[in-house]
């Protein structure tokens, strides 16, 4: 068994130990416990340098990249004031270093984005929006749907209407 599939088939009997659920902190740090007895145990096929290293890389950048987009209106917001002389770092303005996301599946340094990136930058922004009230509204209807059919049927849990499968 590679990790991928120990960590979803773990995730999903930790989390279904507990009925209440379980907070995302003691999801991870089970998972920890369980993952190093596993693979002390031998059941897990270990990533290879290159794959725990692009692992690692992962863990860094998601949260960088999901930071930056993030607070994205507001340092640009910012270099706009330093083009009106409104700050005082201007052209040494350290956010000019610094990747972005731009939207079209690459990151560019903003110093370096052209106006053809704002335009794209524009668009994946307002797809997204589009895409995620979709999704809500699809999500709406289908948790409207199965809330009717557990009060038709009485169920308290919706693995109840399946003969209690959990």
């Amino acid at each position: 068994m590679n990790e991928n599939e120990w960590f979803a088939s773990a995730y999903d009997d930790i989390v279904g130990s507990e009925a209440d659920g379980l907070e995302q902190d003691k999801i991870r740090d089970s998972l920890a416990r369980e993952y190093l007895n596993a693979v002390e145990r031998g059941e897990i096929e270990v990533a290879s340098e290159m794959d725990a290293a692009r692992a690692k890389a992962e863990h860094y950048l998601r949260p960088i990249r999901r930071s930056r987009k993030d607070s994205f209106r507001k340092e640009v917001r910012y270099l706009l004031d330093a083009l009106n002389d409104d700050t005082i770092l201007g052209a040494d303005d350290p956010r000019l270093s610094q990747a972005v996301p731009v939207g079209n599946g690459k990151d560019k340094k903003l110093a370096l984005w052209s106006a053809e990136d704002w335009i794209t930058a524009v668009k994946a922004r307002q797809k997204n929006v589009q895409d995620a009230a979709q999704a809500a509204t699809e999500f709406s209807d289908i948790a409207a749907e199965v809330i009717g059919r557990m009060t038709e049927k009485e169920a308290r849990m919706f693995g109840d209407m399946f003969g209690g499968a959990a």
